[in-house]
């Protein structure tokens, strides 16, 4: 019985964490960007088959 690879893949994109990161405009003060438009903000991918 062969072993299957997984099923998803992390999200290029974001990197897995399924956001851009942070920008800091002044200290103590970040602008937090909206979910990833690539895999939706879950952070991985489907793999397609």
């Amino acid at each position: 019985m062969r072993k299957r690879g997984p099923a998803e893949v992390k999200c290029d994109a974001c990197g897995g964490t399924g956001h851009q990161p942070a920008h800091e405009i002044e200290p103590g003060g970040r602008i937090f960007p909206g979910c990833c438009t690539k895999c939706g903000g879950k952070g991985h991918i489907s793999k397609a088959g």
